[in-house]
């Protein structure tokens, strides 16, 4: 397991580990006061290691689709193209250019930004619930 505490979550200031009278233990930000459950050591692990894991752990962003400016400034990156409302619907990565999103090694085939939110959303990554 990393020891390694990560910054509060909260503020980004320091966490420190707070050992209670009980020798269990919790994690604390010095700077705001954020801080975990109290943890005991049981048959499950050490009350150290758990207030730890509990402190790292980090919810994962979510996956919205990305605005037209998000989508303008991500130039040369890949983004995940779902199509919308097509008999030939289309779901993978593409490469952002200029104006619109281009299939790897295909040079004719882009989904053109003036058609954005009409044909195509673009994701960061691939959607849970999208399909190829």
């Amino acid at each position: 397991m990393n020891n390694t505490l990560l910054p509060c979550p909260f503020c980004g200031g320091e966490a420190i580990v707070v050992k209670t009278e009980s020798c269990g233990r919790y994690i604390g930000c010095w700077d705001c006061g954020g801080r975990t459950e109290k943890f005991e050591t049981d048959y499950a692990g050490s009350a150290h290691d758990k207030a730890i894991s509990a402190w790292n752990r980090r919810a994962e962003p979510e996956n919205n689709p990305l605005t037209l400016e998000e989508l303008r400034q991500m130039d040369g990156e890949p983004v995940w193209v779902d199509t919308i409302n097509r008999s030939d619907p289309y779901h993978g990565y593409c490469v952002i250019d200029d104006n619109a999103a281009w299939m790897p090694g295909v040079e004719y085939w882009a989904w053109r930004f003036s058609d954005y939110g009409k044909t195509w959303l673009a994701y960061r990554t691939k959607p849970e619930r999208s399909e190829g």
